[in-house]
């Protein structure tokens, strides 16, 4: 017989609050489970519903070589960025649960800017969920922990072929290699709020995470501290067509760096805020990061160059059909990207301006990409010595003893720098350089 029609459902907001990574449910909830709105294929009976994932990036990469940083624009060549395959799947209406396998991860052991490496499988997405209501759902496994818009998106939902620098970092080959501002995947512990969990009009999340803190694939944290994350957010529908969202939150990471006996704990803590806007079909997103680490071995008293900070901002913005034209499934999209990562190290090696245009996405498939990136000028070494006569210059041995010498007599940094002829930045950070020299010697 013709299956009987379900009843109908509560309506939900046309404009959801991120396209987020986390688990959502789809249908009524009438104890029957339902295939993902934009799955292509489906297996699915009383109990079980399970789709497959299958995502793949690749193409040829070329970047402009920059005279001040060696490693950049060397190794033009194919890429895969993305080779992930998987399933989702739900277990009657109120469980989900998704597996997913990478096999373009970067292999360890080779240098942090080494563009060439090889690649090998692991895991991506390893988690289950129970959503008993759309006001709370639990999930375990590895997985996005609560973060930012960009960060706890899923690349399916954004118009671009990688996130931004702010958010994911510099790759090897584009710049001075350098982690985000954002986590990536955890493996711990989410609960929260789904994209259904609605006031009328309004849409409220929230979202609480407890996990290692110390990346993807790796089973247990390095001390005996776990990393805590939150989020939350509201939006309004204006009309069906137009809709706004904001969101904040942070984490707080206390982690240990180095190997036996040499071990130094040192403290992250960043916040962030994010808007996103949709208008008759243009989607318009920013957000600004700050993160405060803290060395706490090293510094145990604080002080002066206890405390380095790292901040970014990202804004973009993309059509689903301009004009009222369907492109074929290509959306077009611009992003613009700003990170400084550290205020220990000099600005010139590290600040990062970038800009991408993405120029084609098939919105079906996602495997076609262009992007395009413009950086920002260096400034160069000859420039920089025109105000600090000796920077990049080559420590000697007289000079380490007198910088000790000098920090022992609490002379500034400021002082220190021009005694010295060098910037502030490369002050503290041989000061921070012969301080672990100084521990691992005792």
């Amino acid at each position: 017989p013709p299956e009987m029609p379900k009843p109908a459902t509560e309506a939900t907001s046309k404009h959801p609050r991120s396209p987020t990574a986390g688990p959502q449910l789809e249908g009524p909830r009438d104890g029957v489970p339902d295939c993902r709105e934009h799955a292509a294929v489906c297996w699915k009976n009383d109990l079980f519903a399970i789709w497959p994932r299958l995502r793949l990036c690749t193409g040829y990469e070329l970047v402009q070589p920059d005279a001040q940083i060696l490693t950049v624009g060397q190794n033009d060549g194919f890429f895969l960025d993305q080779t992930r395959f998987g399933v989702d799947g739900a277990f009657k209406d109120d469980v989900r649960f998704r597996f997913i396998l990478d096999v373009t991860t970067l292999l360890p052991g080779s240098g942090p800017n080494d563009p060439v490496q090889g690649i090998t499988g692991a895991v991506r997405d390893a988690w289950v969920a129970w959503l008993p209501s759309d006001w709370f759902f639990v999930s375990a496994g590895q997985q996005f922990m609560p973060s930012d818009l960009e960060g706890s998106s899923t690349l399916a939902g954004l118009p671009f072929a990688r996130r931004s620098a702010a958010t994911s970092g510099v790759r090897p080959g584009h710049g001075f290699a350098v982690a985000g501002l954002s986590p990536s995947r955890q493996m711990g512990l989410v609960l929260g709020s789904t994209e259904n969990a609605r006031l009328g009009d309004l849409s409220l999340e929230y979202l609480v995470g407890v996990g290692n803190g110390n990346g993807q694939n790796i089973n247990g944290n390095d001390n005996k501290s776990t990393a805590e994350y939150a989020r939350v957010g509201v939006g309004y529908d204006i009309a069906d067509d137009i809709g706004v969202r904001v969101g904040l939150g942070g984490r707080y990471n206390p982690r240990t760096a180095g190997t036996l006996p040499n071990r130094f704990n040192e403290t992250d803590t960043p916040v962030f805020a994010d808007l996103s806007v949709e208008v008759l079909g243009v989607h318009l997103a920013g957000q600004g990061m700050y993160r405060q680490t803290s060395f706490d071995t090293l510094f145990p008293d604080g002080g002066e160059g206890s405390v380095d900070v790292g901040m970014g901002a990202t804004a973009w913005v993309f059509v689903d059909k301009p004009f009222g034209v369907d492109l074929f499934g290509v959306v077009p999209a611009y992003r613009f990207s700003y990170y400084d990562p550290s205020s220990t190290f000099a600005d010139d090696q590290l600040l990062v301006w970038n800009e991408g245009t993405e120029l084609a996405r098939l919105a079906a498939s996602d495997v076609l990409t262009m992007d395009f990136a413009a950086a920002g000028s260096s400034v160069s070494i000859d420039e920089i010595r025109a105000t600090h006569r000796n920077a990049y210059a080559k420590w000697t041995t007289e000079e380490d003893a007198l910088l000790l010498d000098l920090t022992k007599k609490s002379t500034s940094v400021t002082d220190i720098a021009a005694l010295f002829g060098r910037q502030e930045s490369a002050i503290e950070s041989r000061l921070a350089k012969l301080s672990l020299q100084l521990l691992s010697e005792r």
